[in-house]
């Protein structure tokens, strides 16, 4: 069998020797684990799964005791999941078909050792960015309160200007004066004492 990955649509960042890939089309982003990076990179229509199993026994510091072979299903299992498998140039063999993720483990766990198992899955995980509507929630995991906003003051209104007496003009000290008990400047029309004033 022959595997083509998928490599229209999508971005890939290279993060030490894993791969993190973004599937615009469906705004999810998968993190590649060493073997699976492998094994995306390999999976280019020329390879077949014989050919990427010996490229990483070559590559990879792995117990020879380990099943490269199924750890390569695994991984094609999950790119595939991941919808980073574009297609299968050739059908399966038949004895290629079936290895199942507890078998692998399994002979894994018991070859190489717990260790082994954490260094090789997860293979892929992923993270799925939230549909518009969801990512439009105000809802948060940690909602800040909301300050109580300060009330706008209300503009004192300015009074209005009391009117000025208007009378008689007199004078005093060179002062033209309306009124002797509430003595306001004014102005005497046409100058004149006695004349009507206004107070300013």
């Amino acid at each position: 069998m022959i595997p083509v990955a998928r490599t229209t649509n999508i971005l890939i960042t290279e993060v030490d020797n894993e791969v993190m890939i973004y599937d615009r089309e469906r705004d999810a982003c998968h993190c590649l684990n060493p073997i699976a990076t492998k094994v995306y990179y390999y999976a280019d229509g020329r390879n077949t799964v014989d050919d990427i199993a010996t490229f990483l026994e070559q590559e990879l510091d792995l117990s020879e005791d380990v099943d490269i072979r199924g750890l390569i299903w695994l991984a094609l299992e999950e790119l595939e999941r991941c919808h980073l498998i574009q297609e299968y140039v050739r059908e399966p063999i038949a004895d290629e078909v079936g290895v199942s993720r507890r078998k692998v483990l399994g002979k894994t766990a018991k070859l190489a050792g717990a260790a082994a198992i954490g260094a090789l899955f997860p293979m892929i995980q992923s993270v799925i960015a939230p549909k518009p509507a969801f990512a439009a929630s105000t809802l948060t995991p940690n909602p800040t309160p909301n300050p109580t906003p300060n009330p706008t003051p209300t503009p004192t209104p300015t009074p209005t200007p009391t009117p000025k007496p208007t009378g008689r003009c007199q004078q005093s000290n060179g002062k033209c004066y309306s009124d002797p008990t509430d003595p306001c400047t004014g102005t005497c029309q046409s100058g004149l004492l006695g004349s009507n004033c206004t107070c300013v």
